[in-house]
């Protein structure tokens, strides 16, 4: 897990600095060792983490978990070899086809959507069965993150397939290119957002609240809860909160700052996601006298935390190259 989450910052990492660094600072030829070191690692992480889940979850007809594991892994298989394709278009001819990342994405965002949507509804049929609020909450929380899931890779496949058939190595800084289009799709995606990080984290506070006493005090509780909201907050309003303390830092190192800055708000969405994993690992310690129900607690923790981790997709509209960012997408 520590593995695969470094290799995804990494990954990340490399798109959010890209425009910020001198573009010889990491030659070319070491990009793409690293680009393709770096995704089969991830691929091979995730092939590893998709089997020990299986191993974990005991097989049952409302789970179906082999449906699960058979889906999971398909999808990986597929992107396994697109990014296969795209590392040898690369090295072979200095280029890769823009559909390729496109269809990663697609595949990705569609295979999660889908999963995220069926988990819904198994909140749905639970709480039919004994009208809790906390499931209630999943319910919606699960089904609006699909939502967002399925509007984000609507709004950056369409920015992506504004450009042109296919991506090679340029000169100067990447750039959006589709000219101020997809407006409509924009606003959807950013609401979207805003709204699945709203829902998800106030139905973490709510579950949280019930195991408080076990787990701190009243204002350490309010104090780790409250720190996203501070962080999502940066991040989304950084230029108006951050640029009267930076700008003259700006003046004196504009590199420096830039690159900081930059490594900062790649890291928004995993630190959102740590929050709330940190409350099912929680849960998963004051019962730990039930095995089963504290494995799934780990699993759930896991898996809500590589979601936000994940969710880079944004990251492939200026079309980097090489398309460092796509194997997060994979996860």
């Amino acid at each position: 897990m520590i593995a695969l989450v470094a290799t995804l910052m990494i990954d990340i990492s490399v798109v959010r600095i890209n425009d910020l660094i001198n573009k010889d600072f990491i030659p070319m030829q070491s990009r793409i060792i690293l680009f393709s070191v770096n995704s089969s690692l991830c691929l091979l992480l995730q092939y590893i983490i998709i089997r020990q889940v299986k191993t974990s979850v005991r097989t049952n007809r409302t789970l179906k978990v082999r449906i699960f594991y058979l889906i999971s892994l398909t999808s990986l298989c597929i992107m396994a070899a697109l990014i296969g394709f795209v590392i040898f278009q690369i090295v072979s001819y200095d280029y890769f086809y823009t559909l390729l990342t496109i269809s990663i994405e697609s595949i990705s965002y569609g295979t999660a959507a889908a999963l995220m949507i069926w988990l819904s509804f198994l909140f749905f049929s639970w709480y039919k069965s004994n009208h809790s609020l906390i499931v209630l909450l999943y319910f919606i929380s699960i089904l609006v993150i699909a939502f967002n899931l399925i509007v984000t890779a609507a709004y950056v496949d369409a920015k992506v397939n504004d450009r042109t058939s296919y991506t090679a190595q340029y000169v100067g800084g990447s750039a959006d290119n589709s000219g101020g289009q997809h407006l409509g799709l924009q606003y959807i995606y950013r609401i979207s957002s805003f709204m699945s990080y709203i829902c998800i984290w106030s139905t973490t506070v709510i579950l949280m609240n019930s195991y408080r006493e076990k787990l701190a005090s009243s204002i350490i509780y309010w104090i780790i809860f409250c720190l996203p909201h501070v962080y999502f907050l940066i991040t989304y309003f950084y230029q108006i909160i951050l640029s009267n303390l930076l700008i003259s830092y700006l003046e004196v190192d504009p590199i420096t700052v830039s690159i900081v800055l930059g490594a900062f708000l790649s890291l928004s969405k995993p630190i959102g996601g740590v929050f709330f994993a940190v409350a099912f690992w929680k849960i998963s310690r004051t019962i730990s006298y039930e095995k089963n129900i504290k494995t799934y607690m780990i699993i759930a923790g896991c898996g809500i935390f590589l979601i936000f981790s994940a969710d880079q997709g944004e990251a492939q509209i200026t079309g980097p190259y090489p398309p460092f960012g796509v194997a997060t997408l994979t996860v």
